[in-house]
């Protein structure tokens, strides 16, 4: 009777709140609508028929624009609100996939592609924004954890669309993107953040130092730099990868498999996971993520079949899995409160500035050496950035906020 009846004053787990789920879902709605932008580079070669290089340059404008996008989003997150600048992110996006998807000479169709990188991830700031606002510290590794996996699922489903949709109606595309940005920015305007959380949208700030002293940041600016050498790292799925399994030999539909064994186990590993990354401290995540994502790539130089690249996809899968939501968590408990947006929108500048970045790496591997040097090198430089996570653990740790009251069932219906 003793034992029952201290299970059953145990308190209740915690909730994450109703609202954030409104937000995460509506995130995950746009991003699945995404479907124009996985087959820009075969748009333009197959249905306007310009030249591969005319394609890369138009592909490297939109990199431009998600390199610069999110720093100026997170700049008005901070000066504006965080729900208005998501909501003309949004709007901003949709216009630009439909002027895209009309654009014919090669300077529009640069221009365009600027535009939606420009706004593409702009939504990002003001999303991590307001899930730090709303969620106390015991919860926001969750709800990051929580968020890259409905991306995850979101980015799944656009492939599928994708897929469905590019033989026959490709224009189609550029309208289901414009489309389920605008309904997310007229979800945004239901959203109201429950009763109990940090902030709302945040209050237009003066401070012109604000972002001087994020720069002399050097915790957070560490963060970013530890950041990109991961991406340099994990972005080798889409750069290194395809080049290493057609030089062995095997066909398209092989790395169409890897990418499925991709995106079903971040959907798996995320919530399996997640308890052990609620318990640690986001560096020591980021480090394990660092360190099992240079192995998962390195361990490609020692297989040159299917199901080999599958057992180190598994590896890498999992090391992103543990550090893209820790990392995302350590930004949120760096950053101001006056200056979340700003921190959010700096590094997730390193996304951009990793898709112009890796596809050179692989390129100056191939004209070095081999993929073997390209896949050394991922190793060295996961292994890297894990130690760089361990060295600066101790700062991230200082910065912790002291542990807040979990939101109890009545302000959070809905569970995690």
């Amino acid at each position: 009777m003793a034992d029952n009846a201290r299970c059953d004053l145990r308190p209740p787990a915690a909730r994450l709140p109703g609202m954030y789920w409104l937000l995460v879902g509506g995130f995950a709605f746009a991003r699945s609508g995404a479907v124009a932008i996985p087959f820009l580079s075969l748009y333009l070669v197959t249905h306007l028929h310009h030249s591969p290089s005319e394609a890369a340059h138009v592909s490297a404008a939109f990199g431009a624009g998600w390199l610069t996008g999110p720093l100026i989003a997170g700049m008005l997150t901070d000066r504006i609100g965080r729900r208005a600048t998501l909501q003309i992110a949004l709007l901003s996006t949709a216009g630009a996939c439909l002027v895209l998807g009309q654009a014919r000479s090669l300077t529009a169709l640069g221009a365009a592609a600027f535009a939606v990188g420009f706004f593409f991830d702009a939504p990002r700031p003001a999303v991590t924004a307001l899930i730090t606002d709303m969620l106390p510290s015991a919860l926001r590794a969750r709800g990051f954890g929580r968020l890259y996996w409905a991306m995850n699922a979101g980015a799944g489903i656009a492939a599928g669309i994708g897929s469905l949709l590019a033989d026959s109606h490709f224009t189609y595309l550029f309208l289901v993107d414009a489309a389920a940005n605008m309904i997310f920015a007229l979800v945004m305007f239901a959203f109201r953040a429950p009763a109990g959380v940090t902030a709302e949208d945040s209050k237009p700030t003066t401070n012109r130092r604000t972002l001087t002293a994020m720069l002399r940041d050097r915790t957070f600016i560490a963060l970013c730099g530890i950041t990109l050498a991961w991406l340099m790292v994990y972005q080798q799925m889409l750069f290194g990868l395809p080049l290493a399994m057609s030089h062995d030999g095997l066909p398209a539909s092989a790395y169409g498999i890897i990418s499925l064994i991709n995106a079903a186990l971040v959907l798996v590993l995320q919530p399996c996971l997640q308890p052990a990354i609620d318990r640690s401290s986001p560096a020591t995540a980021c480090m394990w993520g660092a360190l099992l994502t240079g192995a998962g790539m390195g361990a490609h130089m020692l297989t040159d079949h299917t199901l080999g690249y599958a057992a180190a996809a598994a590896i890498w899968t999992a090391g992103e899995v543990l550090f893209f939501g820790a990392a995302m968590t350590s930004v949120a408990e760096l950053a101001p409160a006056h200056a979340r947006g700003r921190y959010a929108g700096v590094w997730s500048c390193t996304l951009g500035l990793s898709a112009l970045a890796a596809p050179q790496l692989a390129a100056l591997a191939m004209k070095i050496s081999n993929l073997t040097v390209l896949w050394a090198t991922c190793a060295l430089l996961g292994a890297a950035a894990a130690a760089a996570c361990t060295a600066l653990r101790p700062d991230i740790d200082a910065r912790r906020p002291s542990a807040e009251p979990a939101p109890t069932p009545d302000t959070a219906p809905v569970a995690a």
